[in-house]
């Protein structure tokens, strides 16, 4: 998860994959300098010779606290997806980018396979399925991709005291797949949806979605405004 520093205070950027990750990431990095805790090299090893089960970016909330100590960290921030979204994009993802699962795979499969592994082998695909709430840290402001990630500007010039860098955050990894193929639309059988409701159930409560294939992905929380205020809390694990 990448740490950047302003002044001489250091700031969490708690990335969630297939969440604008790297579009996040390099505006850090072209507004405040190098990030640490970040190895884009970290699969060009082989597996005997990583140091850890996951790369450093997509660590999970409960590695962090174990290895930082709460009071080095003045602040941090995470972007969170609609979960079914997340889910597609990284089936696409790894089926035609990480090539780590056949194209011929069927969406609906792979998440029964991921439903019966998840509990055994939590780190697989370098957390790209892992819930969000797994991966965000306590009291991290929370910005979700449906709105508009330029809100993110606005929160690092509150926390920079100015306004400086570019205001907009570029849209890296806007891809189709290698091959030149749209992402596959397969629908989501009923037991898929069962599944990914109750896999990512805190997903859902904690930053508003609902558990329905999603038309353009905007977030739907009954009772709640379609969009929140662009800071809010994660509060509570």
């Amino acid at each position: 998860m990448p740490i950047f520093r302003i002044r001489s205070e250091f700031h969490y950027f708690c990335h969630v994959p297939k969440c604008a990750g790297a579009s996040v990431e390099h505006y850090l990095r072209a507004r405040f300098g190098s990030l640490a805790f970040v190895n884009s090299k970290f699969y060009r090893r082989e597996d005997s010779f990583r140091w850890t089960k996951t790369s450093p970016q997509h660590v999970d909330a409960e590695a962090i606290a174990l290895l930082f100590p709460k009071d080095w960290i003045k602040s941090s921030f995470a972007v969170v997806r609609h979960p079914i979204s997340r889910l597609r994009s990284a089936f696409d993802y790894q089926r035609t980018g990480e090539k780590t699962i056949s194209e011929d795979m069927d969406i609906n499969l792979w998440i029964q396979q991921w439903a019966d592994s998840c509990q055994t082998e939590p780190y697989q695909f370098d957390h790209h399925l892992r819930p969000a709430c797994d991966l965000i840290v306590a009291n991290s402001t929370i910005f979700r991709m449906e709105d508009n990630l330029d809100d993110i500007v606005a929160h690092l010039d509150k926390l920079e005291g100015k306004t400086a860098g570019s205001r907009q955050i570029p849209h890296e990894n806007k891809r189709r797949s290698e091959t030149g193929q749209a992402p596959v639309k397969t629908p989501l059988t009923p037991d898929s949806l069962d599944l990914i409701a109750a896999l990512y159930a805190e997903d859902f409560k904690k930053f508003g979605y609902d558990c329905q294939e999603p038309v353009r992905a905007h977030p739907v929380s009954p009772g709640t405004p379609k969009k929140l205020p662009f800071l809010t809390r994660f509060l509570g694990r």
